[in-house]
């Protein structure tokens, strides 16, 4: 990790390499996988107003209802690194997967043999 993030130059349209959580892995090809996420900012207010709700929404049948129930802050926040924390994971494949969002997440892939970068860019943009 040391050494990839001494080394690493990101795409100028990037955010400061500290503002990313940023998760490594080896890929069983002498290479190591790294994905680097800014952190989604809170969807809700923390702490939440006493009268704060979420709408859910069911199929009964053929017809949709919904109902107000009480709702916090968005579970999946949980699972992103914060900015500037860094975490080896056992497999490549359990890296957080994201399918757009332009350089909130970069990928990077190191070479070990030959200590040199074979990719580093941001993701698409939906």
């Amino acid at each position: 990790m040391d050494e990839i993030e001494r080394k690493v130059r990101l795409p100028a349209k990037a955010g400061p390499l500290d503002a990313y959580g940023r998760y490594y892995a080896f890929d069983g090809k002498a290479k190591v996988q790294a994905r680097y996420v800014l952190p989604p900012e809170p969807m809700t207010p923390d702490p939440l107003p006493a009268d704060w709700g979420c709408e859910e929404m069911a199929m009964l049948g053929n017809s949709v209802t919904s109902r107000e129930v009480p709702c916090g802050p968005d579970p999946d926040m949980r699972r992103y690194l914060k900015a500037g924390q860094r975490r080896w994971v056992e497999d490549h494949k359990a890296m957080p997967m994201i399918f757009d969002g332009g350089c909130m997440v970069m990928h990077v892939t190191f070479d070990l043999k030959s200590r040199k970068f074979e990719h580093v860019f941001c993701n698409g943009s939906a």
